[in-house]
């Protein structure tokens, strides 16, 4: 009796092993993804954002971790880059939140390409670099889309801050810049921050 419990379980397991398994089409939604192409600007957008999360600082704030997000404004015909940063709190005692926020502005804008005195990031990383094909160049390309791109770009920095550097952190401030303009514009929040 044994044997055929044993026998009839082998048969079982591999049968199990080969029987056809039922296998369900993409539904509607996940097909039309399928046959959709992601253009040359989600792309460089993608692109573009993974750039800004890595960013390395110096000039002594030591940022703990940073998230960055890129979108395009339809009306404003504006490519935005937000940044938030969470420094540690040791370093905004030896700086002021205005002081950091402007420093991580001009070490963006300069990472990004904008500084003239160094044009080889510019044809390295510059913002139109991302828009581009990376192994070919279309013959279509606009002679002026790099240019284009940075006219349009404009930049907003957000840095929390958290006495313990944990959860929950507080906006010290905002800081917001037009890519090719030196201006910095500041902006506090006027909520008290959370007791720690």
């Amino acid at each position: 009796m044994k044997k055929v419990v044993s026998r009839t379980a082998a048969y079982l397991a591999v049968f199990v092993m080969f029987a056809p398994t039922a296998q369900a089409d993409p539904s509607p939604s996940v097909r039309y993804l399928m046959n959709e192409q992601v253009s040359m600007f989600e792309w460089g957008i993608f692109l573009l954002q993974t750039h800004v999360e890595h960013f390395a600082w110096n000039r002594g704030l030591n940022v703990r971790s940073q998230f960055a997000h890129v979108e395009y404004d339809w009306q404003k015909n504006e490519l935005g880059i937000k940044l938030v940063v969470y420094p540690a709190y040791q370093s905004l005692q030896q700086a002021t939140a205005r002081q950091a926020c402007g420093s991580l502005m001009s070490q963006m804008k300069t990472l990004l390409g904008a500084d003239p005195k160094m044009p080889e990031i510019r044809e390295m990383q510059g913002i139109g670099t991302f828009f581009h094909h990376k192994q070919f160049e279309s013959g279509d390309v606009p002679k002026t889309l790099d240019a284009d791109l940075e006219a349009i770009t404009s930049l907003e920095i957000n840095v929390m801050e958290s006495k313990n550097d944990n959860a929950p952190f507080h906006q010290a401030i905002s800081c917001s810049s037009e890519l090719l303009k030196p201006e910095i514009r500041y902006f506090t929040t006027s909520l008290a921050p959370p007791k720690q």
